[in-house]
């Protein structure tokens, strides 16, 4: 009976939860028709657009920086008919002319934009004055090269020398005809900015009293070359007004050379306030009176002297010359020398081991035994008054016997290993015989061998020289089985079962019911309390009996 008397409370429930269902399908259905809301575009706002520096001249670089809410790219134009799309939050432009423009800004996002703009003002670039001027200070008459260097393209220029002379070039030179001091300006020029002006000092001295160097010129230290000697560099002259002689010779010699004719160029400098009054004053050089055409006078204060003098003696070096002959061999190894010399007081020969011999013949053989393995250089030397003279020669000797050596480009592996194999034996062997474990061989200096079944296998390399002698050397080469690979059974793949709830015919959420259904749902319902209200009374029953 308690049961039946809930059941109205239940159906009045089941009735509300129909309702609230109803409701909600009906806000359902303010979709896209996909049972998900339609989503209302969202208006990029908060737009800032901004740029730097605040003086734009055509020479400044501008950025600009920009941000918004609800924006993912942004469009610029410049207002210069250039522009720039998808870009990220900043950004450099720079006007190549000047004047007013506007510049937009267009914020984005998906399905939406928003503009930006700001209005910014280019003025032309200024013009800075600055020039260089070559020389700056002398001795009059001063003639000076002006050059401007100014910057911002001026169109029109103004010099004035500060003499009472001017000019409009753009670059320009100048005479000061008098000693002082004159500023020079340099003003520029250029439609729609303001004129600048550039200044510099130019001191011009007067020229300086001078005193006339005699019209004979004494030069001595420039004697004949003598072979063997190093050449002068400087001479002396005992004439008032010279400052200095300097020496030099046509094939710039370390030290003269026999039988050749050098020339010596000798350059005379006047000391300060001196100058030659005459055209070709007449030059001594160690007494020897120098012909007009070898003086050549190059300023008011430098003179040129060229001389040609007679070759030099003929002094003769000795000569020398050595030759060997080795076999290729071991220690001990004996080395067969020739020799031929001329014009020698003595000679000796030494062998680069610590030993030497005295040669007294200008033609003759001599040998030596070097005992320890090695390089030597052996040299042949030849002197005379006049000089030395070396003649070289290389031995080497190699160490006894043979050493069989070789290295492998793997110890070990999985097989199939391919194995190359290099020889480093020593001795100069001339064969070579390898034998791969049994499994193959070759005569080969350098060979390479497969390995394709798995074992350890010793490798011997047996190497023989000219003579005969043999040397063995042996390496073990390890090869690995290959590692056979299991796949392991894949696990049943655990699925997972849904229940899915179905009611009406459209698309609804399936834990909210219709009005129909909650009446179906509760009739149902309500046989199963009635099943179990009967299954209790009988049970108190039969208890009862």
């Amino acid at each position: 009976m308690i049961i039946r008397q809930c059941i109205p409370v239940l159906l009045a429930i089941f009735l509300i939860m129909g309702c609230v269902g109803a409701v909600s399908a009906g806000d359902e259905a303010t979709t896209d028709g996909t049972s998900q809301p339609i989503i209302q575009p969202i208006k990029p706002d908060n737009v800032t657009l901004e740029f730097s520096p605040g003086q734009i001249t055509t020479s400044t670089e501008v950025t600009f920086t920009f941000s918004a809410d609800n924006a993912t790219i942004f469009d610029i134009d410049f207002g210069d008919n250039s522009t720039k799309s998808d870009v990220d939050t900043g950004i450099t432009h720079k006007y190549i002319a000047d004047g007013q423009y506007t510049v937009k800004l267009t914020a984005k996002n998906e399905t939406e934009s928003t503009d930006e703009e700001i209005k910014i003002t280019v003025n032309p670039e200024p013009i800075v004055a600055s020039f260089t001027a070559d020389p700056t200070s002398g001795i009059a008459p001063l003639d000076v090269q002006f050059t401007d260097t100014s910057s911002g393209t001026p169109t029109s220029w103004k010099w004035d020398f500060d003499d009472g002379d001017s000019s409009t070039n753009q670059n320009t030179s100048h005479t000061f005809a008098t000693n002082g001091t004159y500023v020079v300006n340099l003003t520029v020029y250029k439609d729609g900015v303001d004129s600048n002006t550039s200044s510099r000092t130019i001191i011009v001295n007067p020229a300086p009293t001078t005193t006339n160097i005699s019209s004979v010129v004494l030069i001595t230290g420039v004697t004949p070359p003598v072979y063997g000697a190093i050449p002068v560099s400087t001479a002396s002259s005992d004439t008032e007004g010279i400052s200095n002689v300097t020496v030099s010779w046509n094939s710039n010699p370390t030290k003269f050379a026999a039988e050749t004719q050098y020339t010596a160029t000798i350059v005379v400098n006047a000391a300060s306030e001196y100058v030659f009054n005459i055209t070709k004053p007449t030059v001594s050089l160690d007494g020897l009176t120098m012909s007009e055409s070898n003086v050549m006078r190059n300023s008011d204060t430098q003179l040129t002297i060229t001389y040609t003098f007679p070759k030099t003696a003929a002094k003769v070096n000795p000569s020398a010359l050595l030759s060997l002959k080795v076999s290729p061999g071991t220690v001990p190894l004996t080395v067969k020398f020739s020799y031929k010399l001329s014009n020698f007081d003595n000679c000796t020969l030494i062998y680069g081991d610590g030993a030497s011999s005295h040669l007294t013949s200008s033609s003759g053989d001599i040998t030596h035994t070097y005992t320890t393995a090695g390089s030597y250089t052996a040299s042949l030397i030849a002197k005379n008054v006049n000089g030395t003279t070396y003649d070289n020669k290389s031995i080497t000797v190699n160490k006894i016997g043979l050493n069989a050596v070789f290295t492998a480009s793997a110890g070990s592996g999985t097989a199939p290993l391919e194995v190359r194999f290099t020889d480093t034996s020593a001795g100069s062997p001339t064969t070579w015989l390898w034998d791969f474990g049994g499994l193959g061989s070759s005569t080969m200096q350098n060979p390479s061998f497969t390995f394709t079944t798995a074992g350890n296998y010793i490798v011997k390399l047996i190497v023989i020289d000219s003579s005969g002698a043999t040397d063995t050397y042996s390496k073990v080469i390890t090869v690995n089985a290959l590692v056979a690979t299991s796949t392991p059974t894949p696990r049943p793949t655990e699925t997972v079962s849904s229940l899915s709830m179905s009611f009406g015919t459209g698309n609804i959420n399936p834990l909210i019911l219709s009005p129909v259904d909650i009446i179906k749902e509760f009739v149902q319902l309500f046989h199963t309390i009635i099943d179990m209200e009967n299954y209790v009374g009988a049970s108190n029953q039969t208890n009862m009996t």
